[in-house]
């Protein structure tokens, strides 16, 4: 878990890492956000919430390979 959070100390490289990872993962990003957007919408906001963290996460991290 520490490692994961581990990115967050160094915020010039996690900036750089998640333009590059909404650079390559975009379209599913934003599937994701407009899922979760139609989710909230319709009062399902558990949904909601994990396509949001789904997004974010991507973001973030990544894809894991």
């Amino acid at each position: 878990m520490s490692e994961m959070f581990e990115v967050f100390l160094r915020p010039m490289e996690l900036v750089i890492t998640m333009e590059h990872h909404m650079m390559k993962h975009g379209v599913m990003i934003e599937k994701d956000f407009k899922d979760g957007m139609m989710d909230y919408n319709n009062g399902e906001f558990e949904k909601a919430g994990e396509k949001f963290g789904t997004a974010a996460s991507i973001i973030i991290w990544g894809i894991p390979e």
